[in-house]
């Protein structure tokens, strides 16, 4: 028996979403780090020193929800937080020397995963047949 796909795209792309939530979460376990918080240390990566307002509006997410993140990441190691020394009001962020050596492995996750949905996505199939190809292509890879 064939189980029909809906036909909502809503639906579909939170379907994917979930599967590329899941994937992610077991992949990047062994990193300490989460599907939700992963991107703080590549955004910090790509922006060392960053100051976290600018931090908020790079990333678009409610403020005290990346202060929470953020304080997180702290905690366990993977950020330091310095006094700016041209505005002693803000505090600039910066991977630590184990955050930066995540990031290089959350790196290799990602980049596996990218490369894996690229290759399945069925380019030229339409938009919507990509997005269930990919959700069903998720179940495939490592």
């Amino acid at each position: 028996m064939t189980v029909e796909e809906p036909a909502d795209l809503t639906q579909q792309i939170a379907q994917l979403n979930y599967a590329i939530v899941k994937w992610l979460n077991i992949n990047l376990k062994a990193y300490g780090v989460t599907a939700t918080n992963y991107f703080y240390v590549m955004k910090i990566n790509e922006h060392p020193g960053v100051v976290q307002n600018q931090l908020n509006e790079i990333i678009k997410v409610n403020p005290s929800t990346v202060t929470r993140a953020i304080n997180h990441l702290i905690d366990d190691g993977f950020i330091v937080k310095t006094v700016d020394p041209d505005d002693h009001r803000a505090t600039q962020l910066s991977l630590s020397p184990m955050g930066e050596q995540r990031a290089v492995e959350i790196t290799a996750v990602l980049d596996k995963l990218n490369g894996y949905l690229l290759d399945n996505a069925g380019q030229s199939l339409p938009p919507y047949d990509q997005i269930i190809n990919l959700r069903h292509a998720l179940t495939g890879i490592d």
